[in-house]
């Protein structure tokens, strides 16, 4: 267990709710977060598998898809009874692709960011963990120049292309599942070049530790100032420009793992520790817990006269979502887990 990359999960999960929920100095995060949940999705997934047999495909997939799917469906059939409720209906095709978790292949906003929003991510997630096995054994066989080569020669590919494309498809390449998984590749790779580093046993100290923790913050805060600033880069979807810091977060993580510096060190207490356990929850009820504050909580404060309900809402929503997670995760995703596990088996 690698527990800075456990916090970090947390504080970017925060992150990307936070940017959701109308507050613009996160924005940036939100393109980061994304990058890194797929990366260190396909890091850690490689390093576990490492020095042991390839998976069986049915027990691998099976257990992790039927993980995705319940979560996914605990936030989206709650989201779904309200938009009923207020008449706000987003369509039935587009929530049997919610459901079946396919909505990021149809190339249209009104499907792969219709009712539980964020769920693109998720189908997203199920076709890498659909294809672990296989890039698993892939990769295996191909150096770790090759891997970087190829790499390499994708996000050139990407940069060049994007920005000859139309905004929409370029939008949709963005959520696409297929384009995606080179994120989770990328971490995959990741783990290849961690394993060669860290054979080499490097002696790193409590002050060099600090210093390359605050060089990978560092790197994160100028692409993000870039992006933002700069009007040639469309942060949107020119997501391959993420690669670098996001693999650079994680790559420092796990070799500065059990001697970590001063931001390590903080990172590894107990609060964030409990909020990055939490993240996955916190990813895909943000929406829900937007709705319920929206529809329920909100109208009844500022009918009792507290007009600014509304204004402070990334705060009174991180105060429903941030119990609804953890009640969740309590009473609900331990549960599922166990159940998909053996149901897997």
């Amino acid at each position: 267990m690698i527990k800075t990359l456990t916090s970090w999960r947390g504080l970017l999960a925060v992150a990307v709710v936070l940017f959701h929920y109308h507050l613009p100095i996160f924005k940036g995060a939100e393109l980061f977060a994304v990058c890194f949940f797929y990366v260190v999705s396909g890091f850690l997934l490689a390093l576990r598998y490492d020095s042991k047999p390839l998976p069986g495909w049915r027990q691998f997939f099976e257990e992790r898809a039927l993980r995705l799917y319940l979560m996914n469906w605990l936030a989206l059939l709650p989201i779904a009874a309200i938009l009923i409720l207020y008449h706000e209906w987003d369509g039935t095709a587009q929530f049997i692709t919610d459901l079946l978790l396919v909505q990021s292949y149809v190339p249209d906003k009104s499907f792969y960011f219709s009712f539980n929003t964020v769920a693109w991510f998720l189908c997203g997630l199920i076709l890498c963990y659909a294809c672990f096995p296989w890039l698993l054994r892939l990769l295996r066989r191909w150096s770790l120049r090759v891997k970087l080569c190829v790499l390499a020669i994708w996000v050139i590919a990407m940069l060049v292309l994007l920005p000859q494309l139309p905004t929409m498809v370029r939008v949709h390449f963005y959520v696409n599942p297929l384009i995606r998984t080179m994120d989770f590749v990328a971490g995959m790779t990741l783990a290849h070049v961690f394993t060669e580093v860290n054979k080499k046993q490097l002696n790193i100290k409590f002050a060099t530790a600090t210093l390359l923790e605050l060089l990978v913050i560092a790197v994160v805060a100028v692409i993000t100032l870039l992006v933002i600033h700069v009007p040639n880069i469309i942060s949107y979807e020119d997501f391959v420009i993420w690669y670098i810091p996001a693999g650079m977060l994680v790559l420092v993580c796990a070799l500065l793992n059990g001697r970590e510096g001063l931001l390590g060190r903080l990172l590894c207490l107990k609060p964030f520790q409990w909020l990055g356990t939490i993240s996955l929850e916190i990813y895909i009820f943000q929406i829900l817990a937007a709705r319920i504050y929206n529809y329920f909580i909100a109208p009844v404060l500022g009918h009792f006269g507290f007009e600014q309900a509304y204004n402070l809402y990334p705060f009174f929503g991180l105060l429903v979502l941030i119990p609804l997670s953890w009640l969740v995760h309590r009473y609900v995703t331990t549960r599922l887990w166990r159940w998909a596990k053996q149901r897997a088996s």
